[in-house]
This record gives C-alpha cells, structure tokens and sequence, in this order.
C-alpha cells in the first residue's frame, strides 16, 4: 500500500480516527494525515475503506512517518500487532510486516510504503524496498510538480484571458472616447464655418 501526505479531510465525514474513543487510535490534531492512494494484493475493499486515512502517529504507518525511524520491519505480526490487525493478518498467514518511509529531495517526509508477506523478509529483500521506496518517492514528487505546473499554467491561461478581455474592453473604450472627440472637432469646425459663412 501507498499512502501521501495530504491535508486532512475526512475529520467530519467519518474517519474513524477523529471518532475513535481510544486515546492510542484517536487523531489529535487533525492536521494533514496519510492517504490511501494504492493498495493490492491481500488488500480488500473492507481494509482500503478502513486505511484510507491514517494520522501521523497512529499504529505502524503513522509512526513511520512521524517517527525517528525512516523504517518498520517485523518477521514476528503474531507478537507485534494488536488486535484487530493481528488477528486478520494471522488469519491470513501474514508473517511479516514491513514499512519505508517516503522522503523528499530535501528529506520532508512525503509518503509511506508499506507491505505484508507470507514470508520472512530478509535483510537482501529489506534493502530492496527500501531502494523501491526511494522509487516511489521520485515518482510521487515528479506526479505532483508536474501537477503544479499544470495547475499554475492554467492558472496562467486564466489570467491571460482576464488580461485579455480587460484590454479590449480598455481599447473599446478608447475607441469610442476617439470617435467621439472627432465628432465634437467635427461639429465644432462645422459651426465655425456656418458662422463664418454668416457673417461675410
């Protein structure tokens, strides 16, 4: 599974950790939190629903990333996780749990990696992912500033076209200000003639 670092938004829309009663399960700031943005394998509707926001701090995930450690790794998910992950991960044969950290170029925390396995994960396999997770991690930031320069391009196009529709509304003005200043000299020369007429 992948989760990003986004702003908070599911606080009044039921996540169940800005609902949770349990001091260790409750988000306590409702700041930004993880986001769900992939999941396969042994992952069910059920756990995508459940995982879909994960606040920094809470249970594996949040704790990698907000955490010293830029990493979580477990041979043991019988002993190291509490019911009800325990229970569902032993019920599928899950041995091993693992999580990496995301990371920025300048080393912001952007993101976790996190993955079970029927399987012990070796020290070979650990280093593996972790150069996946610096994978994920140049992805993630080439996804999101190429969305930025969308964004801001459209943003661009925006105000070029307000610009735009400001300067001709500008240059009809003037031009009927110079339409109707030729009229006045136009009229003005017209009666100078007529009294010019009138008194020879």
């Amino acid at each position: 599974r992948i989760w990003v670092i986004q702003p908070g938004d599911l606080c009044d829309a039921g996540c169940p950790y800005a609902q949770a009663s349990a001091a260790s399960l409750a988000c306590k700031d409702h700041k930004p939190c993880l986001h769900l943005k992939a999941g396969s394998g042994r992952c069910s509707r059920a756990d995508m629903e459940k995982y879909r926001r994960v606040p920094f701090g809470i249970g594996r995930i949040g704790g990698v990333a907000a955490g010293s450690a830029p990493r979580f790794l477990t041979n043991n998910v019988s002993d190291d996780f509490e019911d009800p992950d325990r229970a569902w991960a032993c019920a599928l044969g899950l041995v091993s749990f693992a999580a990496y950290r995301l990371l920025s170029s300048d080393g912001t925390p952007i993101g976790v990696l996190g993955l079970f396995a029927k399987h012990t994960i070796p020290a070979s396999e650990d280093t593996a992912l972790e150069t996946l997770a610096m994978s994920i991690s140049h992805v993630i930031q080439t996804v999101q500033a190429e969305t930025a320069l969308r964004s801001n391009l459209e943003h661009l196009d925006e105000l070029v076209d307000r610009r735009t529709s400001e300067l001709a509304a500008t240059n009809g003005k003037l031009q009927d200000e110079i339409a109707e200043r030729a009229r006045a000299e136009r009229a003005l020369r017209e009666a100078k003639d007529t009294a010019d007429l009138a008194n020879t």
